[in-house]
């Protein structure tokens, strides 16, 4: 049947069907008053159905049924295909990647149609007469609603427009659709309780705006199970100033609401939502009431750079169990506010791209020299954007601006003005010599230290930055322009690790090299890494630590005389014994250890370890550290991973501060 006289709307669900999933045994349920998360009052006193069990050869049965013949019965509440009427018009504002949907409910019947996505044309067809409140759904959101009256055998004309909010967005987690997709676990609702062992772990979870997907957000927040869900977000300049944030749930149970606090400070907390009296998304079923929860965020509450914002159930009643605890499920987390302005973090290549960051799927438009528009483009779900000038510039000082626009309108400030002067030879990173060889652009290797070389204008300095970490230093290249900077004291990451260079002559910035990257992958010749203990920041009183140095290869006449170390600030120690002599794995002991400071293992250039070749291993810097501190009493955070250690030992507790016992 079409439902007419059931309650819910046309997103309500109920138990409808249910097998082994195997379709070997399937048994048919057809409830109409289960009372499963109830969201509208029933409609009584009017006639529910007619409804059919139709048994087919396993195929849909056809549509639709012919009731027509029932009209003859004399039923009470009956209304006849004459006596009914229509509604029909256009919807606009409904976004393409959302189904549009148009509902009618009164007291005593409700309907729904599909908006066509090809023209916004929809039609509902026989409905009783009377005046039904009629709404327009973005997915499953309510974005405009109205009244029509229905008159039997008449079409009545009914054109809706989506009046959803579109304000200026610093972040967005999840589509406002009024359904948990696309967040983690979201679609698995329907399914499995949240308890099933097949599920993502619910957490408590960290996100990352610019870094996660909305996939990695739980969909579900519950009080005894993965509470509070931590949001860390960055704010430009602009941005710091009175913010809106907009929580959507779909349903909730047991008078959850959130509780937020941003960067230790706690906003007002919200009265909990009307919701049906029920177990709620522990029942299959993400479709409640919908709700907003709105919080003013004052600008006393942030910083510039990296805020946090957390997210805890709050409720009036206590709970059953960690499942069947105070929550609800999301449907959007946002953010509203200024837009950020661009940044622009690099001008060069051949042909000139302009590059940097903005918010993610933020337009970015780039100018030159304040007036020649050179493009736009969309940053990434990470904020990345590019931009590749169409042609060559003149030789001189040039300018660059952006500036950014979201999905609804909105503009930013323009970005601070980057400048180049093309009078100035640009830079070539040529190569990178590693431990075993020279490599070029786009090589890979198993070396992990390096040492780059290159052109520039003659005695121009040059500064060195690698993607994603910033400037690592400036070399001036000689009198024909040849350069070298050594970065063998750090050991890059697996993976791509990319570089360039900008020179600088008299005061003027050239255009950037273009970017050199290196794909790293195997086994280093060499690494030195922390061992025992395996966490940076120690007590100084531990009295010794121990490296653990791998080769890729086996070496031999390994003795303490190899090795030296380096510290900074106080910190001292010396080396005092070596596992083996032989081999490809060996832990190094470093005692006496005092001071404050950071300290690491130096392999000496001359240190009298040979391959199995007979030839000298070369000497290694890039040794992980140990940074030394004084323990401190107070509040600290557990880092044993097994039982056994002693709470008087700092180096159980992170920064080596012991927690006092109190909490």
């Amino acid at each position: 049947g079409n439902r007419e006289s059931s309650s819910g709307g046309p997103f309500f669900r109920d138990i409808q069907n249910q097998g082994d999933g195997a379709g070997s045994d399937q048994e048919v349920y057809n409830y109409m008053n289960s009372g499963h998360n109830q969201t509208e009052a029933y409609r009584l006193n009017v006639l529910h159905g007619p409804y059919a069990l139709v048994f087919t050869t396993g195929a849909p049965p056809t549509l639709p049924i012919d009731f027509s013949w029932m009209g003859a019965l004399g039923l009470t509440g009956w209304v006849p295909a004459s006596g009914r009427g229509a509604v029909s018009g256009t919807a606009t504002g409904i976004p393409a990647a959302f189904q549009g949907v148009v509902g009618f409910a009164n007291a005593t019947a409700q309907y729904w149609a599909v908006i066509n996505p090809a023209d916004g044309s929809y039609t509902c067809s026989g409905m009783k007469p009377g005046t039904y409140t009629a709404t327009l759904y973005k997915g499953e959101l309510a974005v405009a609603t109205t009244s029509a009256t229905v008159t039997a055998g008449a079409t009545t004309p009914l054109n809706l427009t989506s009046a959803e909010p579109k304000p200026s967005v610093i972040f967005r987690i999840g589509d406002w659709d009024s359904t948990p997709a696309g967040l983690l676990n979201g679609d698995n609702i329907p399914q499995m309780h949240p308890s099933d062992v097949r599920n993502a772990s619910w957490g408590p979870l960290t996100y990352t705006v610019g870094a996660d997907s909305p996939a990695a957000f739980p969909a579900i927040q519950m009080r005894g199970a993965n509470s509070p869900t931590t949001v860390n977000f960055s704010l430009a300049s602009n941005q710091i100033t009175t913010l809106t944030l907009r929580i959507g749930i779909t349903c909730a149970y047991n008078s959850g609401r959130p509780s937020v606090v941003v960067n230790g400070h706690a906003t007002t907390n919200p009265g909990a939502s009307s919701q049906p009296n029920s177990r709620s998304f522990t029942i299959g079923t993400y479709r409640g009431n919908n709700a907003l929860f709105t919080y003013s965020i004052p600008a006393s509450s942030l910083v510039l750079g990296a805020n946090t914002l957390t997210i805890t159930p709050i409720s009036g009643s206590s709970d059953l169990s960690p499942w069947l605890s105070a929550g609800w499920v999301y449907d959007s987390v946002e953010l509203d506010g200024p837009i950020a302005a661009p940044v622009i973090t690099y001008a060069g290549g051949s042909p000139l791209t302009v590059s940097g960051t903005a918010t993610p799927f933020d337009t970015v438009a780039l100018t030159l020299d304040a007036s020649t528009p050179e493009g736009s483009t969309t940053a990434s779900a990470t904020g990345a954007w590019a931009i590749t000038l169409g042609g060559a510039l003149s030789a001189g000082l040039h300018s660059f601006t952006a500036v950014a626009n979201d999905d609804n309108g909105h503009s930013g400030p323009a970005s601070t003005a980057f400048v180049i002067d093309t009078s100035v030879t640009m830079p070539v990173i040529t190569a990178a010599v590693g431990d075993t060889g020279t490599w070029t652009n786009g090589a890979t290797t198993s070396d992990r230290v390096f040492t780059f070389v290159g052109t520039a204008g003659p005695n121009a300095s040059v500064t060195l930055t690698r993607v994603g970490v910033g400037t690592i230093g400036t070399v001036t290249a000689d009198g024909s322009g040849n350069w070298s900077f050594d970065y063998t004291s750090v050991s890059l990451p697996d993976g791509i690790n990319s570089f360039y260079a900008t020179a600088s002559t008299g005061g003027a910035n050239s255009a950037s090299s273009p970017i050199f990257s290196l794909n790293l992958q195997g086994q280093p010749r060499i690494s030195i890494v922390r061992y025992n203990p395996p966490q940076q920041v120690i007590p100084n009183t531990v009295g010794s630590v121990v490296f653990r140095m791998t080769f890729n290869t086996t070496v031999n006449n390994v003795t303490t005389s190899a090795f030296s170390v380096a510290t900074t600030n106080t910190a001292t120690g010396s080396v005092a014994g070596v596992s083996a002599s032989n081999g490809t794995v060996f832990d190094i002991t470093v005692n006496a250890i005092s001071g404050t400071g950071d300290l690491k293992l130096i392999l000496l250039p001359s240190n009298g370890i040979t391959d199995g070749q007979g030839n000298p291993e070369n000497g290694y810097t890039a040794s992980q550290s140990y940074t030394l501190v004084v323990p401190t009493l107070g509040s600290g955070v557990w880092l044993q991973p097994a039982s056994g250690g002693l709470w008087s030992n700092a180096v159980n507790w992170l920064n080596a501060v012991v927690a006092d016992g109190a909490a």
